[in-house]
């Protein structure tokens, strides 16, 4: 992977990460095991299945998501999110023409994030709801 940051008209900094020709990797294999975090912008490419060790957690930030896993095929909007197991064949891109600009982790050896959508209860540790706590 390659990548370019460029300028909004409101001076935001988008960086759009590029494929290389030939074999390549977009995860980093410097640092086996550890989570590894992406700010992606996604334009149209036609969907191909993959599968792959690890875990990876989605996080739309702006436009429409097109997720494929396995047989389901599904859409998500900004805020919505989605966490699932590599090994299980996988797409994503745009759901439509526009980009879409996604958070993407990616754990690989198959840990896996925790998502909460409701603070922890009185007396039980945890993370504030809406926090991304990798499990031990």
């Amino acid at each position: 992977m390659w990548s370019t940051s460029k300028r909004t008209s409101a001076g935001a900094e988008v960086v759009v990460l590029y494929p290389l020709a030939g074999p390549s990797s977009s995860r980093d294999e410097r640092r086996p095991g550890r989570v590894q975090v992406f700010k992606q912008v996604l334009t149209h490419r036609e969907p191909k299945l993959v599968t792959h060790s690890g875990h990876e957690w989605l996080y739309v930030l702006v436009g429409e998501l097109r997720l494929v896993l396995g047989t389901n095929d599904t859409a998500l909007r900004p805020g919505g999110v989605a966490e699932f197991g590599t090994s299980t064949p996988h797409w994503f891109g745009p759901a439509h023409a526009e980009a879409v600009q996604i958070l993407h982790l990616f754990r690989p050896h198959g840990d896996q994030p925790v998502n909460r959508t409701s603070p922890c209860a009185p007396g039980v540790t945890g993370t504030p709801a809406g926090r991304f706590e990798p499990e031990s």
